[in-house]
């Protein structure tokens, strides 16, 4: 890059970082797969700090974006926004949440149904 940062540059404490995540899925993956693996999602992890760090014009957009998002979505549908930008709305039985989402997915939005066991049963939503 051109100011000198390159998201393949290790360093000891990012390989650091790295060892209590191999603990963890060491018995489920190759070595190998986890060379391939952990290096590319060690830089593209550096890379997004890189990128938030020298770019606080992006942060402050994304933060604008999800107070416009929640103001929105609670005016129209009286939902208490998140604070975050993934907004979840409750839709409540398994089968609603999923045929909303579908319905939406149709008319090009990418929203998904989130259900039990991922959240707890009779509160399926939304993931907006």
């Amino acid at each position: 890059m051109a100011d000198g940062f390159s998201p393949f540059d290790f360093t000891p404490e990012v390989e650091a970082a790295t060892h209590p995540l191999w603990e963890k899925v060491k018995d489920k993956v190759t070595p190998l797969e986890w060379r391939v693996h952990a290096p590319l999602i060690a830089a593209i992890t550096r890379a997004a700090i890189h990128i938030s760090r020298t770019n606080p014009e992006r942060r402050e957009r994304l933060a604008r974006l999800v107070r416009f998002a929640g103001d929105e979505l609670y005016r129209r549908c009286s939902v208490a926004p998140s604070g975050s930008q993934i907004l979840p709305v409750i839709i409540g039985a398994d089968r609603a949440a999923v045929a909303v989402a579908a319905s939406l997915q149709q008319r090009g939005f990418d929203i998904r149904a989130i259900r039990p066991p991922t959240v707890p049963e009779g509160t399926a939503r939304l993931r907006i």
